[in-house]
């Protein structure tokens, strides 16, 4: 025999209320909202690993062009290296640019060798290595002070800190 409601009538079919799947939303929502900002940090953290990298290498290539000159490089492009990015001039100064650091060999009191500053230039942190193999992370604004007060475990020089706080890095 036959039943008469058809293959459904058979079938126990319950559905989600539009409570339950407000709620479910909801519970997303706050996840993607805890982990969103985790994950930024790390992003973030990756970038300025790797523009400590370079950092590093320009540093070295600085010290090489002092053993061969006698003076430290103020010039990028005069340096033994080869870093992709786009040359640009910035307060007359050659650095080269990628897509989220802008980099730079120093010469400021034969201290300062290198630096990197994260884009847009002075809108959150920048990185500086020394002759005496410190790095430091210099926070522009507040986001910038709190990143790499986090990123150097809190760790601060006061040799290089002047007017902004040298959050040592290594």
């Amino acid at each position: 025999m036959q039943n008469k409601s058809g293959w459904l009538g058979c079938l126990d079919v319950k559905a989600f209320t539009l409570i339950e799947l407000l709620v479910v939303v909801l519970i997303i929502g706050i996840l993607a909202a805890v982990a969103l900002p985790q994950y930024q940090r790390a992003v973030e953290k990756a970038r300025a690993s790797e523009a400590l990298a370079l950092l590093k290498t320009i540093a070295q290539a600085n010290e090489a062009y002092y053993l061969a000159n006698g003076e430290y490089a103020h010039d990028i492009d005069i340096l033994d290296i080869e870093i992709p990015g786009t040359s640009v001039t910035n307060f007359g100064v050659h650095r080269l640019q990628t897509r989220w650091f802008e980099y730079g060999a120093q010469r400021e009191s034969n201290t300062l060798l290198a630096i990197a500053h994260r884009l847009p230039m002075s809108s959150f942190y920048f990185l500086n290595y020394f002759n005496d193999d410190i790095m430091c992370c210099y926070g522009s604004n507040a986001k910038g002070e709190d990143f790499c007060k986090n990123f150097s475990n809190g760790k601060i020089n006061t040799e290089h800190s002047s007017s902004k706080t040298c959050y040592q890095l290594y």
